[in-house]
C-alpha cells in the first residue's frame, strides 16, 4: 500500500518552488517502472529517460496537459491561479505537456477556469524504500 504522505504534486506556487517542495534527491519511476529521472539534475535538465504519461492507475494517455505552474528548471513560473486557489478565469497558469521529455514543465499558460488539467504526483521517499511496483514499503 503507498504511503500517501510520500507523494507531493509537481506544483509551484506564490512562495514555493516545486523544486523546492522535495526532500529527497531521486530517481523517480513512472508506475509501470521506466525511469524518468535519477536525480533532481536529470529531472531539470530537459531530457526525462521517457515521457510521463503514465497514470496512477497504469494507463497510459497520448497527449494531454498538466498543472505546474512551473518553468522547466523548477522555478515558479508566476502562473499558479493564485496559489492554487482560484478556478476562474481571473488568473493564469502554467502546465507542462506529459507526452514530452523536453517540455513536460514550462509549457503554456491557461486560464484556470480551463478544463480541468490533471497533476503531476511524485514519490518524495528515499529511492531504496521504493519497491519494484513503484510504492513505498513499510517503515
Amino acid at each position: 500500500m503507498p504511503h500517501v504522505g510520500h507523494y507531493k504534486a509537481w506544483l509551484s506556487d506564490a512562495t514555493t518552488d516545486a523544486r523546492d517542495r522535495f526532500s529527497t534527491t531521486g530517481g523517480w519511476l513512472r508506475p509501470d517502472n521506466l525511469p524518468i529521472a535519477e536525480n533532481m539534475a536529470d529531472l531539470l535538465d530537459r531530457e526525462l529517460f521517457t515521457t510521463i504519461n503514465v497514470d496512477e492507475t497504469g494507463d497510459h494517455e497520448n497527449s494531454y496537459y498538466v498543472w505546474t505552474g512551473t518553468f522547466f528548471n523548477g522555478e515558479s513560473s508566476g502562473l499558479h491561479c493564485n496559489s492554487w486557489t482560484d478556478a476562474t478565469d481571473s488568473f493564469m497558469g502554467s502546465s507542462g505537456f506529459a507526452s514530452r521529455v523536453d517540455a513536460w514543465s514550462g509549457g503554456p499558460g491557461w486560464d484556470c477556469d480551463f478544463d480541468p488539467l490533471a497533476i503531476y504526483c511524485m514519490s518524495d521517499a528515499d529511492p531504496e524504500n521504493i519497491h519494484k511496483d513503484g510504492f513505498e514499503g513499510s517503515d
